[in-house]
């Protein structure tokens, strides 16, 4: 076909396949304003609870983890529950625990890769006195805080 010639055939879009979306566009609307006044009214947010307390959408967690018109809000909700559980003074065990889920990317052991003649890796493990020293650390305060209240 040369440069000049007519077009005579309009471009159809290609049918994308797979099965059909699961909400419509304004369900998806909804679903995002009723996540986001609940990221904005709960100080520890959790997709898990959302989903709990929303059962009208037939929705799971995992559906507002892997798609990307949640992905903004999503990442709102575990960004303001790690801030929360970074506070938390009353029960800092649990926020121990639940900063080591993979969403806050917390962990007890810090890998070091060592560049040198020799690619090597070294892992770092902490000292079981000095863990010991820490939780005692932590109990205290903890009756610290039930004590003051």
């Amino acid at each position: 076909m040369s440069e000049n010639a007519p077009i005579t055939e309009v471009a159809k879009p290609k049918h994308a396949g797979g099965r059909p979306q699961k909400f419509t566009p304004a369900q998806i609307a909804e679903i995002q304003n009723d996540l986001y006044e609940y990221i904005v009214s709960n100080d520890d947010p959790t997709i898990v609870k959302f989903v709990a307390n929303y059962y009208k959408y037939d929705v799971v967690d995992q559906y507002l983890h892997e798609h990307v018109e949640f992905a903004v809000l999503v990442k709102r909700a575990i960004k303001k529950q790690e801030a929360y559980l970074l506070d938390q003074n009353k029960n800092p065990a649990m926020a121990i625990f639940r900063l080591k889920q993979p969403q806050h990317g917390y962990s007890d052991r810090q890998d070091f890769n060592i560049q040198g003649n020799v690619n090597s890796t070294v892992t770092h493990t902490i000292d079981p006195k000095l863990a010991a020293n820490f939780t005692e650390y932590l109990k205290n305060q903890t009756r610290n805080v039930i004590d003051q209240e």
